[in-house]
């Protein structure tokens, strides 16, 4: 019977592979975006528009006769959740006149907090020589830092482009990034090193080791930076979306190290001792008690409802192109108190079930936990042959 669960795990393994594999596919082949809407929502009146190179266009309007008025380009820019893409519309004269929102991959409440704060407001009469940085040249929105430095960076750079390809202007080169290393990713990397400690055989203070690693990651991975591991990460990783290493260690080192202990040593330090909401439900599970055990069969309902909706969840993301597709993670809610209602309803369900039950959002909702226990698979196969 155990052969036949192992072998059943590998194909169902297998399978899930080719699904994602299959997925991408078809992500990879849908039609490109058509900017002309967003044009005319950010230059309102235009009559023609007409693509003059490098994704940049010549926008006309008529009144007695028809003139150029003005010139759009679209852009990207790298938030924490992935590429944020912008129409930018330039005046004559080469300053902003209107940025536009078409497409993006960070948390919605995070976006939404941006414009209700009127950040797009803001880049308007930026000039191309100006350098768009939040909180020096131009105002920041505090709580959605990367968020608003994305659109910064691409209107910044959708302007510079208009500047050179269609109004004449000397090329300038965007700001080489500078290595980005600091108290997020000191704290990540000695939570891992104490993680470690507390697993060897020789380490006299185990469990003081794990409630100090679970609580020191809640406090500073939740509530300090808000940056636990998500399924936006995977997705963006699969949708072949990596920002530029200098300015996002701490997005490269968190999946690296959750996958090298798993492969190495057999042990998911980051799902057991450092995700910050597994420190808030074992903090609550020891206020309750959590001793309610499940009926086996409703627990391996569960599970496979996990796997199945993590599943959904990767497949819809590549199919769709979208990282954040359908995504229900809690997070948010919890240390940023940002999210939908339906979040917050999740939010106050899972909390309360973990006063009764151990880490019910790990065994029976998180869309990482199947991805790690599929890592874990492979690791044990590859071992036995």
């Amino acid at each position: 019977m155990h052969n036949k669960n192992k072998k059943r795990e590998l194909i169902l393994g297998l399978v899930t592979i080719l699904l994602v594999a299959a997925a991408w596919f078809v992500g990879t082949f849908r039609s490109a975006m058509d900017a002309t809407p967003f044009i005319h929502q950010a230059m309102p009146g235009s009559s023609r528009i007409e693509p003059v190179g490098d994704g940049v266009y010549s926008v006309w309007t008529k009144k007695e006769r028809e003139m150029l008025s003005g010139y759009a380009a679209v852009a990207e820019g790298q938030g924490f959740g992935g590429p944020v893409t912008v129409v930018v519309a330039a005046g004559l004269a080469g300053y902003v006149t209107n940025v536009v929102v078409v497409d993006h991959s960070e948390t919605p409440s995070y976006m939404r907090r941006v414009l209700d704060r009127n950040f797009l407001r803001s880049l308007q009469g930026k000039k191309y020589i100006d350098c768009f940085i939040p909180g020096e040249d131009m105002d920041g929105v505090t709580g959605a830092t990367a968020t608003s430095r994305a659109l910064a960076d691409a209107a910044r750079r959708g302007l510079r482009n208009i500047a050179s390809n269609a109004m004449g202007f000397r090329a300038l080169e965007e700001p080489s990034p500078a290595i980005t290393f600091g108290l997020p990713e000191i704290c990540l990397i000695l939570l891992f090193l104490l993680a470690f400690l507390g697993t060897r055989s020789w380490f006299p203070y185990k469990r003081t080791a794990r409630w100090a690693t679970l609580l020191l990651a809640l406090g500073i991975l939740g509530f300090a930076f808000n940056r636990p591991l998500t399924l936006i990460h995977v997705n963006n990783m699969l949708l072949g979306i990596w920002p530029a290493w200098q300015t996002h260690l701490y997005w490269y080192l968190l999946p690296a190290f959750t996958v090298f202990f798993i492969l190495l040593e057999g042990k998911n330090l980051y799902c057991d001792r450092v995700c910050p909401f597994g420190a808030v439900q074992e903090t609550l599970g020891a206020v309750g008690g959590a001793k309610l055990t499940l009926p086996p069969l409703l627990h391996q309902v569960l599970r496979w409802t996990q796997r199945i909706l993590a599943l959904f969840l990767v497949i819809s993301a590549l199919a769709l192109v979208n990282p954040v597709q359908f995504n229900y993670e809690v997070y948010g809610a919890l240390f940023h108190l940002a999210g939908s209602l339906f979040l917050f309803i999740l939010l106050g369900l899972v909390l309360v079930s973990a006063l009764l039950v151990k880490r019910p959002w790990c065994d029976y909702l998180c869309p990482i936990r199947p991805i790690t226990d599929l890592l874990e698979s492979f690791r044990k196969l590859f071992r036995r042959k």
